[in-house]
């Protein structure tokens, strides 16, 4: 179209992103019907300048085609000089919605993903990566904007985006957010901080510490070096592995548990 949003119908994508065995560098024959996504893949990095040009990959996650969310996120992308790329299309649509620990789905995806990227070359480990929800995020300013405000950070951290809402945990204050998960997570539930401390799941919603308007993380945004990125999911699956938590349950445990180690920050005045 005039606006030159569409990919070419054969593009080279890691194996792992279309859950085939085509093999390295083969080209995956995609339809039509990939359209929209596909402005998504066209090439899986872009340069953006500031404090220090480099290198900024965009990463999201969708089972559905077409679905108008990833669309759109897909066209804000691109209208504001970025390009999309989306992990979870070898999965039946709806898979989000009928998989009893669905969520936690995207981030075994993604972690695979970028070691595989990493391992091959495509992507570097002090590159920057951004990883967002496929389906309720829209992009509204452009990609040098937001690297500069990342750039206020100190020391490049694992940048988490910020609600005011405190889940999956059970509420006892007002100051939690107005959606109660309820009964999701049993209120005397307990999990390890370290082996002489334990945190039970009512206490967590005041175990962040209040330093804006948006306290709590909310996974469905971050950003940060690719190599932070793999640590931090490396430690997140693990827990949603061992422990049955969901994805975003187990942030708040890698955050309770390691966010100093790795340099994690919530953004709580975004």
């Amino acid at each position: 179209n005039k606006h030159n949003l569409w990919c070419p119908s054969i593009v080279h994508l890691p194996s792992t992103i279309m859950g085939k065995k085509l093999g390295k560098g083969r080209p995956a024959q995609l339809t039509s019907r990939f359209r929209c996504l596909l402005k998504l893949a066209c090439w899986p990095s872009f340069l953006v300048g500031g404090s220090q040009a480099r290198n900024v990959h965009f990463y999201t996650f969708t089972d559905t085609i077409p679905h108008p969310g990833t669309c759109a996120l897909a066209e804000s992308t691109a209208a504001l000089g970025g390009v999309l790329r989306i992990i979870g299309l070898s999965k039946r649509p709806g898979y989000l919605l009928i998989h009893s620990h669905s969520p936690t789905l995207k981030f075994l995806m993604l972690q695979e993903v970028v070691e595989y990227e990493v391992s091959i070359g495509r992507i570097q480990a002090d590159d920057l990566m951004i990883f967002a929800d496929g389906h309720d995020v829209l992009m509204q300013r452009s990609l040098t904007e937001l690297v500069a405000a990342y750039d206020r950070w100190p020391n490049s951290p694992y940048l988490i985006s910020g609600e005011k809402n405190c889940w999956p945990w059970p509420h006892s204050d007002p100051s939690h957010g107005k959606w109660d998960p309820g009964m999701a997570v049993l209120p005397n539930t307990t999990f390890p901080v370290h082996k002489w401390l334990q945190i039970s799941a009512m206490e967590l919603c005041r175990a962040i510490p209040e330093k804006g308007p948006y306290r709590y993380p909310n996974i469905g945004l971050s950003m940060g070096p690719v190599h932070r990125f793999i640590e931090v999911l490396k430690k997140n699956n693990r827990i949603v592995l061992d422990e049955d938590v969901n994805d975003q349950g187990a942030m708040w445990l890698v955050i309770i548990r390691h966010a100093e180690e790795l340099n994690m920050e919530i953004d709580q005045n975004a």
